[in-house]
């Protein structure tokens, strides 16, 4: 009896330290900062990241788990971390437009062949959202240093409600 609670407390503790494992990502060990997301080793394994300012992953609605990437669906968000300058103005596109309305909160603007709407975050930071002919594409400021790009399926018209996943998700991954 004994020998099964040591096993099983030991099966738990090695779950456990892979479950808070941190997946760091560098280009070279030369690199001053290397990215740091709080993930599995499991999970780090689906992450690209082949130098640059940009780490790539595949994230599945609503488990929050990095999947394997693969081609989009109801269930699966790509999620883009881009590592942008302190002068990055993702309201540029913006600047001298009136919106064209305002539905619960959110600005609509005409974007040339689409529809662009701009809203504010969770954490105060501006989101854009644009739909293409199957998808439909959004920006959130995450930080001074993290622009969020991700892409989900028109299925979900909740546009707050897929934002407001995406900034827990890497909320939760970059702490």
């Amino acid at each position: 009896m004994v020998i099964k609670i040591l096993v099983v407390f030991a099966g738990l503790s090695i779950y456990s330290c892979l479950a808070l494992a941190e997946c760091t990502l560098n280009e070279s060990l030369q690199e001053e900062r290397p990215y740091k997301l709080n993930i599995s080793e499991g999970e780090c394994k689906f992450v690209r990241y082949g130098g640059g300012r940009t780490v790539s992953m595949h994230v599945k609605y609503p488990d929050m788990k990095v999947v394997y990437p693969r081609v989009i669906n109801d269930s699966v968000v790509p999620i883009y971390l881009v590592y942008v300058s302190k002068e990055f103005n993702q309201n540029a596109v913006f600047e001298g437009k009136k919106p064209l309305g305002v539905r619960d909160g959110i600005e609509i603007y005409e974007g040339g062949s689409s529809v662009l709407r701009r809203f504010v975050g969770r954490n105060g930071n501006p989101v854009t959202v644009s739909d293409g002919q199957y998808t439909r594409v959004a920006d959130h400021l995450f930080s001074k240093e993290i622009n969020i790009s991700y892409q989900y399926t028109l299925k979900h018209e909740n546009l707050k409600e897929m934002d407001d996943f995406v900034f827990d998700f890497v909320n939760k991954i970059t702490e």
